[in-house]
């Protein structure tokens, strides 16, 4: 049957890509898959004179082409007003259908979305990617973008429940009837302080929605219990898992801490434990290792387990598979040869390549979730889970190790998870985007722009993708800084810089230092305030909370963290390897680029910072000042870099700013006796939507020319401002203005940086600098 469908697609000259309905692969991808385009393209002939021999192949199968036709219909029904009844949306997993959150309100095996940051990239699978079952006249069936056994949507509805139930716990008995493939893995996490409008946006109801912000902002303490991110999504109901988590914390940590008391100094994880030069027994190492592997490990809560950068972020992550056709390894293998030069690439990687992936992008996969993760430990045939799987009182699941474990008890626990902390997601396909793309192109767009696209639009004059005209951008400009103005008690001059804040972005990277970067410190003169402490408490907390939700109203990703000697303290703050779960443990720095970062020093008071502390407080310092991570990985630090913008609100100077910092200190005289948001609140959707759609531009924006006439004066202005003071007008801090120049152009409509932009900053600069010397 499978020849004769092939032959005939062949013989008409048919793509059957062209004949699959839209709606029905978007209901059932999976089922299509397996139905026609593994049928049609998951085979090749093993001999050229005879095509009754196929032999499946891995590739593919032009699901690509089925993939951007359903999204771009899709699309096309979501701007047709007249259609009431949406078919083929596709949802976002986080934000299904503008009301419910989470995996539970996305229909069984129905196509959807996934908004994310590669948190971690773990090790390749290999997995069963098509079998021939035990009914003699069965053919191939395929297994690809499903958990093996696990899925009903994936099994055959035809078939008898004893004929469904596959065995592979020896696959290299079975090699004539089952085909071994490859998948890439990451764990991916939600974006972290991803604002709520921008959720909103893509959901259907997205025309009824009207975000201005939350009000008051729970900044995220790392030493408590309580606080969230700002955008963290919504609350959702708590779940079985959670419960049970939260009910066994005390007695686990008490039980870590008593361990850890009784271990010796030296580790078994140390070198002399290894053995050298084959001095040691290979029975002797193999039971260390049995050791290890066996030994108890305190059970984790449930954020642990979750591993997300900023903690009580009720979105969920997701263990997202990524399936590369054999073209791009091929590819990829001859691009990365050694004799390989930049005029001799003759297959460059795909797009779509899991290549192109790296920690930290922020990436859109479209694909299916599969709520049975533990079926996909057991195809891989590492993992007894019959045996290993014990069922709590309330039905929740429970990992043991086993004899036959290929991981170790703590490993498999994080590699493997429940699907409530984090299910897996099969990708057909994905694309990376930045940050201000959430903004200024739908999900279709974002999909389906193809790569030359993206060249010309980053090529493109400014002029010609301006949003507005001059006018209506400086109008809409001033009311931002009026926004900003009565959320810093009246400080118009702090107000600019708070608005150039929220549309910086580094333009380019150099050695020294990274070029269009901005991070501000706004310090609090108590000697200027006679208030009592509790007065003086809430006045700050006013200004903070209204700072930052100014800046979650106009921003994609805002982070808001409270900046105190236990929070320094209580863990890393940059993402550290766990060498006994194999994965990378997450820490609050671990933010997409484009994220704003609000940092409340308002409450720090007197202590003692311990190791982990002082090195937060390094890692801080590091990314202001060059915008560089380093990640922990205990043997060795690794360096990824960052574009975070930075403002740190303190009572005096920030002590996470210093004075060789490109970082600005802005001393903020209020005029008023309280911060607040009444006017950001005042405003109608579409108004505050254009404000968005401008930040997004004015971030996206590429490079502004400088004319002759004010490239003289700007060189005259810095000659001159070297000689009256050689330590105020520093490199970092000349660059830092010419970016200030440049937003103001853009902000104000005009096509080039001029002389009016360069002079409107100069003149901030003196009043900040006048100030300052009162600080």
């Amino acid at each position: 049957t499978m020849t004769k469908t092939m032959a005939t697609a062949a013989n008409n000259n048919t793509n059957i890509e062209d004949t699959i309905d839209s709606r029905e692969f978007i209901t059932n991808p999976r089922k299509v898959i397996a139905e026609k385009l593994f049928t049609a393209y998951g085979f090749k002939s093993v001999s050229a004179a005879t095509s009754s021999a196929l032999e499946p192949i891995d590739g593919d199968w032009n699901l690509s082409k089925v993939l951007k036709k359903s999204i771009s219909e899709s699309e096309e029904e979501e701007k047709d007003a007249t259609k009431t009844t949406k078919w083929l949306s596709i949802p976002e997993i986080n934000h299904a259908d503008g009301k419910g959150v989470g995996i539970e309100s996305v229909p069984e095996g129905k196509l959807c979305r996934f908004r994310c940051v590669v948190q971690d990239m773990r090790d390749p699978e290999y997995y069963v990617g098509c079998f021939k079952s035990k009914r003699a006249s069965s053919g191939w069936q395929t297994t690809k973008f499903a958990e093996h056994g696990g899925d009903e949507t994936s099994r055959m509805e035809e078939e008898d429940d004893e004929e469904r139930l596959f065995t592979f716990e020896n696959p290299q008995q079975q090699s004539s009837n089952v085909r071994m493939w490859e998948r890439k893995v990451f764990y991916c996490v939600p974006i972290p302080g991803e604002a709520k409008w921008v959720q909103e946006r893509d959901c259907l109801e997205r025309e009824d929605t009207h975000s201005n912000g939350d009000g008051v902002v729970d900044f995220t303490s790392i030493g408590g219990n309580t606080g969230a991110s700002v955008g963290g999504g919504s609350a959702k109901k708590r779940t079985r898992e959670e419960n049970n988590e939260e009910e066994k914390i005390k007695d686990d940590k008490e039980a870590k801490m008593k361990e850890e008391k009784n271990e010796p100094a030296k580790s078994e994880d140390t070198m002399e434990a290894m053995p050298i030069n084959g001095s040691q027994k290979t029975e002797d190492f193999t039971a260390m290792n049995n050791k290890n592997r066996n030994k108890s490990f305190a059970r984790e809560t449930l954020d642990e387990a979750r591993n997300l950068p900023l903690p009580n972020d009720q979105r969920g992550p997701c263990i997202v598979c990524v399936y590369d056709s054999p073209e791009d390894d091929e590819g990829d293998k001859e691009n990365n040869s050694e004799t390989m030069n930049s005029a001799t690439i003759t297959n460059p990687p795909s797009r779509r390549s899991s290549t192109q992936l790296k920690l930290n992008d922020i990436v859109e996969f479209y694909g299916v979730l599969s709520l049975n993760p533990e079926h996909a430990a057991e195809a891989f045939g590492n993992i007894g889970l019959n045996d290993s799987i014990e069922e709590d009182g309330d039905g929740a699941t429970t990992t043991q190790p086993s004899d036959d474990d290929f991981y170790g008890h703590a490993e498999r626990a994080a590699l493997f998870p429940a699907s409530s902390i984090a299910p897996r997601f099969h990708a057909f396909g994905f694309t990376k985007l930045k940050l201000e793309d959430l903004v200024l192109k739908t999900p279709a767009e974002r999909y389906l722009l193809d790569e030359e696209e993206n060249v010309k639009e980053a090529s493109a004059s400014v002029s010609m993708v301006r949003p507005f005209e001059a006018a209506t951008t400086n109008a809409m400009c001033e009311k931002m800084i009026d926004i900003f103005t009565e959320a810093l008690g009246g400080d118009k001059v702090a107000a600019s810089y708070a608005l150039f804040l929220a549309c910086a972005r580094i333009r380019l990277r150099t050695d020294e230092f990274p070029v269009g970067s901005l991070c501000v410190n706004f310090s609090i003169d108590c000697a200027l305030s006679k208030e009592d402490g509790e007065s003086k408490r809430k006045r700050n907390d006013n200004l903070v909370n209204a700072l930052a939700s100014a800046l979650q109203s106009l921003c994609p990703a805002t982070a808001c963290l409270s900046v105190d000697v236990p929070s320094l303290n209580a863990r890393t703050w940059v993402p550290k390897k766990d060498y006994d779960r194999n994965r990378l443990r997450a820490g609050p720095l671990q933010l997409a680029d484009g994220t704003v970062c609000v940092l409340d020093e308002t409450k720090l008071q007197t202590g003692i910072l311990a190791e982990t502390g002082v090195k937060n407080a390094r890692a801080v310092k590091d990314i202001i000042q060059m915008q560089k991570a380093e990640y922990d990985f205990d043997y060795h630090q690794m360096s990824l870099p960052t574009d975070i913008s930075f403002v740190a609100v303190s009572e005096g100077k920030s002590i996470l700013f210093s004075e060789d910092t490109e970082g600005l200190v802005v001393p903020l005289r209020p005029t008023k006796n309280e911060s607040n948001t009444t006017l950001l609140h005042a405003l109608d959707k579409q108004t505050l939507d254009d404000m968005r759609t401008l930040v997004a531009f004015v971030r996206n924006a590429p490079h502004m020319d400088i004319s002759e006439s004010c490239g003289k004066t700007i060189e005259a202005s810095m000659v001159q401002k070297r000689q009256d003071d050689p330590k105020e007008a520093t490199q970092a801090k000349m660059h830092s203005w010419l970016t200030m120049s440049r937003l103001q152009s853009l902000l104000k409509g005009r096509n080039e940086i001029t002389v009016d932009s360069w002079e409107e900053i100069m003149e901030l600069e003196r009043t900040v600098k006048n100030r300052r010397r009162v600080l």
